[in-house]
């Protein structure tokens, strides 16, 4: 019985503490001028993470609630009930993994892409040097040096 309690009290202090940072990470976002996109995702994010905590919170009550429950097969659909929560918790789990996952990646390939960008830039502008000329090649060459 203490050991369920314990348990129980548990699961609530991860489940407040998880709120409370949900909460904090939400509101150190708002004050940024973020594209709709990145907003989106963190509204998303945000939103299946809350739900996860809150399921959390409702596992752990389910934990208390079973000290009151007898008969083998209330116990067997109770559990079964706390079992599906917990699976629904998972999925959310692996749903928050891949969205991350698929975001963070498309970030990324807009960085190289902004990077190649940039340095094809950098390479024109080291190809012309003043007011736009080519810089003169070497004796006996046609391709302008490069430096």
């Amino acid at each position: 019985m203490w050991t369920s309690i314990g348990f129980a009290v548990f699961l609530f202090a991860v489940c407040g503490g998880l709120l409370a940072w949900q909460f904090r990470c939400g509101r150190a976002t708002r004050g940024h001028n973020l594209d709709e996109y990145t907003s989106d995702f963190l509204r998303r994010q945000r939103r299946r993470r809350t739900h996860a905590s809150v399921l959390i919170g409702a596992v752990g009550l389910a934990v208390l609630g079973a000290l009151w429950v007898k008969k083998p097969l209330h116990a067997a659909a109770y559990w079964g009930c706390v079992t599906a929560v917990v699976l629904w918790m998972g999925l959310l789990a692996t749903a928050d993994m891949v969205s991350s996952r698929i975001y963070y990646r498309q970030v990324y390939n807009r960085q190289l892409a902004e990077q190649a960008a940039l340095r094809a830039e950098l390479d024109r502008l080291r190809r012309h040097k003043g007011n736009g000329r080519p810089e003169k090649s070497p004796k006996g060459t046609s391709e302008p040096r490069e430096t």
